[in-house]
């Protein structure tokens, strides 16, 4: 093995709809989730993306819209026992951050509901620009409510064809000045963030001047080609530890290994960051454990 540059983050997603062995749920001794604590996963997660996050409005019967943690339509509750989305969420804040304080937790937004983007921009009597402005003031209340550290964009269709490049334009500026704010008032940076699939309605422009980093779906096809302008150093690798297939053997192997990932990154891309979808899935013990392995040879800068 050769040395190569250490990964800057080695992160992943968890999606709290799902609860694996079947049947189990988060308090489970055979479940994903204490899989995760069982076997100190979380030391080997520099940012958590919580998956997903959704726009609801503000109030009932308000036109302005706000982000909160997604539920499923069915079952309710979503998980049994009794449990939400909700609890699980501050389960794993909890329970990550006694495993490591340094973690950051980031908020993933929905990629499935059109009009999940495009409803904010409904607010009557507002422009496009004083729409973006409202939603990102209450993005940046719900962030620092739910005590996460940033906001993720999951950029697939239909989510990423319901709005137009001027209008994600707008979105991009007004949450990057929020955060801003937030910095100061907290002392500490938020993260701004966009996993594309696909560079449709994405500008180079407001992507280099506000955006963190994008996480690359290359299990999905695209490529650094797809965002033309875009500032190559913003670029991150997304690997895929999920099956191919639905399972329910959570020692089924992924589309991926973490050799494998980090062989294709250093032979084609060379970028300094990796996330992993994902931690949760019916395959559970091979993801962490492949999240174990990419955290460990991606921050010793080992080129496989």
């Amino acid at each position: 093995m050769e040395n190569a540059a250490p990964a800057r983050f080695v992160n992943a997603w968890i999606f709290l709809n799902d609860d694996y062995l079947p049947g189990t749920n988060y308090y489970s001794n055979d479940s994903c989730y204490q899989s995760l604590i069982r076997n100190n996963v979380y030391q080997s997660v520099d940012f958590l993306h919580i998956c997903f996050a959704t726009t609801m409005p503000h109030s009932a019967g308000a036109p302005a819209y706000t982000l909160t943690m997604g539920e499923p339509a069915t079952p309710i509750p979503a998980h049994p026992g009794g449990y939400t989305n909700k609890d699980y969420l501050q389960f794993i804040i909890r329970d990550a951050r006694i495993q490591n304080p340094g973690i950051k937790f980031i908020f993933t937004l929905d990629w499935g509901y059109k009009p999940t983007l495009s409803n904010i921009f409904t607010v009557p009597g507002l422009t496009d620009a004083q729409c973006a402005a409202v939603f990102a003031r209450n993005l940046a209340i719900a962030i620092q409510g739910y005590g996460l550290d940033g906001f993720d964009f999951d950029w697939e269709p239909p989510l990423s064809g319901s709005i137009t490049a001027a209008q994600m334009s707008l979105l991009l500026y007004a949450i990057r000045q929020q955060f801003n704010q937030l910095e100061k008032e907290n002392k500490k940076h938020y993260y701004l963030i966009i996993s594309p699939v696909t560079g449709d309605n994405l500008d180079a422009a407001p992507v280099n001047d506000n955006v963190d980093w994008l996480n690359l779906q290359l299990y999905g096809g695209t490529t650094p080609s797809n965002y033309p302008g875009v500032d190559y150093n913003l670029f991150a690798y997304g690997a895929q530890f999920e099956a191919t297939q639905p399972t329910t053997d959570p020692n089924f192997p992924g589309l991926q290994t973490a050799q494998a990932a980090i062989a294709d990154n250093n032979q084609q891309y060379h970028f300094p960051i990796y996330t992993n979808w994902r931690l949760n899935s019916g395959n559970f013990v091979f993801e962490q454990q492949q999240q174990v392995a990419l955290y460990r040879l991606a921050r010793a800068g080992v080129q496989v």
